[in-house]
């Protein structure tokens, strides 16, 4: 079973491409860089022991309720969440 590279940016998918692994790209801390990483991935792609194509996994984030407005309340706390933790101020919330 082969390593895999996670990353959210560039280097690992080129990396990971280079050296024939799998790569899972973490969607979740950078969406904006996910299509980009897997088209480097892609083009820097060599075949290897482990792949002989180019395998990627997306790591991203989902809300699920059964109401969409229980969705979006349990959106917004995550994003108070994580704006309290990036202010320095971690706290759970409910």
């Amino acid at each position: 079973m082969p390593i895999w590279l996670l990353g959210s940016g560039f280097y690992n998918a080129q990396l990971s491409g280079m050296l024939g692994l799998p790569f899972s790209f973490a969607g979740h801390f950078a969406p904006g860089n996910m299509m980009e990483a897997i088209k480097l991935y892609r083009d820097y792609f060599r075949p290897s022991q482990f792949l002989e194509e180019p395998y990627v996994l997306l790591a991203v984030q989902v809300v699920a309720a059964d109401e969409k407005q229980e969705a979006q309340r349990l959106a917004t706390l995550m994003y108070q969440k994580f704006l309290l933790l990036t202010c320095g101020q971690p706290a759970a919330l409910l």
